[in-house]
């Protein structure tokens, strides 16, 4: 397995490392004209603020070039520090235009909070110093990083607030609140607020789409513009299921007529947007303002659900024919490890948490303990989606059983009982319906060579018993080095939860490039681990209760997740563990 240097000494080797990155998550084009303005800013301004002779002409030399990387090797990883400063200087001496000083402090920009990403400026900072995100003056918004026209912002969001029909803002906050707190008795889950907020995004995109383009006035927005209501009780008579399916394809039509103008060329008009799941998005969105337009009908439908109502069935008709757009031919992509693979890159960064060098901060140490932890528990328990790790809480040993138990309901929660750690995961934060309030997992005690433990790792982090020699116990373990504000198992370096998925993704897509040179998400992890588990030729209601697991249905976690590539060469105790803990997991409310 290809592994990199873990930590660049030299400004040169964080350029490379920040060139494979771009490389990888960036087309070509995009990639190969930042990683040159990035070069060209490095040598032309800062190479010459830190003593280095001045580049002559315009244009760089294949020999200056050579020459000017061969100086980024001698010039230390800290020293990027004083970038911002030197290059404000070197600008201003040059006599550089203001478009042009504003691109090169924006690609200085994107290259230090990147670097800053990695725990490069933090690591290499003083003991207990902490290296903020350079703030430099200017803004990227004014940088245009295109030479496509700009579209024309439609969404409600581009209506001043003030204009929106009152009637409509109360109707928007009602649906808001219907979707993060359902009725009793109507058979959906609450979603997140996020969720609800996407859903109101979309829905201002659609009625700024009808009000701007299909010329519906202001004051004639509302919801039933998207779902119209006809009564259910009209069913029972001819013209009554006449006017029902009229709706339902009125509604139908609308949706297509959304989604087609998406996708048509800007020249027809159109915003040329060519992601199918951004059509799945869409109709998901649609499907809840019908659930919204109908919910005091459920209440004529006796025993019935929100899924016998004819628009919501013809919703999600659409919604099935999008996702199967979606669908391509099922193929290992080269962003994927084995699995055997993966389970050595965790033991890569198990092996980054020791003590190698006398010099190097709290911080740092606790930043590998936090990786380490975050892909152990993707390795060693059913891989859920990252919003699990990214909101999972801690619960001490000495919470009241009444607030233990109000966590439990509200979020995923990682508690200890009787020298066992458990995450015990909520069902209104996880797809899966079938175990009633939670699902809970036992964490598995793996020994490493050596006889440490995953949990002596565990409590390290969290509870500051530290079976290290070189290190002190540290009360609240070493995630209190940055100094949390919350109770989320896992924080930023700044003491701040990780927010959205984006800041979550990014640890484990930046651990995965710099040791194997594959970009790895959550989702490939997800993949990885079923196209294993798949190949093995497990039961039936093994599989099932593994889908479960993982907050899906066994047809659903096949189908999104199932590849032809399966890894055949992992340990025969690994496979045991698989089965032990997901045989353990049948009957959840039954610890040991």
């Amino acid at each position: 397995m290809q592994q990199q240097e873990n930590k660049p000494r030299s400004l040169y080797e964080a350029f490379d490392l920040y060139a494979i990155f771009l490389r990888a998550s960036e087309s070509e084009k995009r990639a190969n004209a930042t990683i040159a303005q990035l070069q060209t800013m490095l040598l032309r301004y800062l190479l010459p603020g830190w003593g280095f002779p001045k580049l002559k002409g315009s244009k760089i030399t294949d020999f200056e070039k050579q020459v000017g990387l061969d100086n980024l090797k001698s010039i230390e990883l800290k020293r990027l520090q004083e970038a911002p400063e030197i290059l404000q200087q070197q600008l201003k001496q040059s006599n550089v235009s203001g478009g042009s000083e504003r691109t090169q402090r924006y690609i200085l920009n994107r290259f230090l909070a990147w670097c800053e990403s990695q725990e490069w400026l933090t690591w290499i900072s003083s003991e207990q110093a902490e290296v903020k995100p350079a703030k430099l003056s200017g803004s990227d918004k004014s940088i245009r990083t295109t030479n496509r026209k700009a579209l024309t912002k439609y969404s409600l969001r581009a209506t001043q607030k003030s204009q929106i029909p009152s009637h409509l803002q109360q109707e928007l906050d009602e649906f808001y609140q219907f979707r993060i707190s359902p009725a009793t008795g109507l058979g959906d889950l609450p979603v997140k607020p996020i969720t609800a907020k996407n859903d109101l995004t979309n829905i201002q995109l659609i009625l700024g789409w009808l009000h701007h383009y299909k010329a519906v006035p202001l004051e004639d927005l509302s919801l039933q513009q998207l779902v119209p209501f006809v009564p259910l009780r009209s069913q029972a008579d001819k013209k009554g299921r006449e006017q029902i399916q009229a709706t339902v394809e009125y509604t139908i039509q609308l949706v297509r007529a959304y989604i087609e103008w998406l996708q048509a060329s800007s020249s027809s008009g159109g915003r040329e947007s060519q992601s199918s799941r951004t059509a799945i998005n869409i109709v998901q969105t649609w499907i809840a303002v019908a659930k919204f337009v109908y919910r005091f009908e459920m209440g004529n439908l006796q025993g019935s659900s929100f899924s016998d109502i004819p628009v919501v069935k013809a919703l999600r008709h659409v919604r099935r024919t999008q996702r199967l757009i979606e669908e391509k031919p099922t193929v290992t992509t080269n962003e994927e490890l084995s699995w055997v693979e993966f389970l050595q890159m965790v033991e890569v960064l198990r092996a980054e948490c020791e003590v190698s060098q006398p010099s190097r901060t709290l911080t740092a140490i606790a930043q590998s303990y936090q990786r380490f932890l975050i892909f152990a528990f993707l390795a060693y328990l059913p891989p859920q989606q990252q919003i699990v790790y990214r909101e999972l809480q801690f619960i001490p040993f000495h919470e009241n059983q009444d607030n233990f138990q109000r966590k439990q309901q509200e979020n995923s929660c990682l508690y200890q009982e009787n020298e066992t750690w458990w995450i015990s995961l909520a069902v209104n934060k996880h797809k899966s319906k079938r175990f009633g309030g939670s699902i809970t997992l036992k964490v598995p005690n793996l020994t490493y060579p050596g006889d440490r433990t995953f949990y002596e790792y565990l409590e390290a982090w969290l509870i500051g018993n530290i079976a290290k020699e070189s290190l002190k116990s540290i009360p609240g373990g070493l995630r209190s080095s940055f100094h949390p504000s919350h109770s989320c198992v896992f924080t930023k370096h700044n003491g701040q939860p990780y927010q959205n998925s984006t800041e979550f993704r990014n640890i484990i897509k930046n651990a995965s490039l710099r040791i194997t040179g594959k970009v790895l998400t959550p989702h490939t992890v997800r993949r990885m681990f079923v196209s294993y588990v798949l190949q093995q030729g497990y039961s039936e209601p093994l599989i099932e209760s593994l889908a479960e697991l993982m907050g899906y249905s066994s047809e659903s976690l096949r189908r999104i997740y199932a590849c032809p590539r399966f890894d055949k060469t992992i340990k025969n105790e690994v496979s045991s563990l698989i089965e032990d803990w997901v045989q353990a997991s049948l009957k959840p409310t039954n610890k040991e």
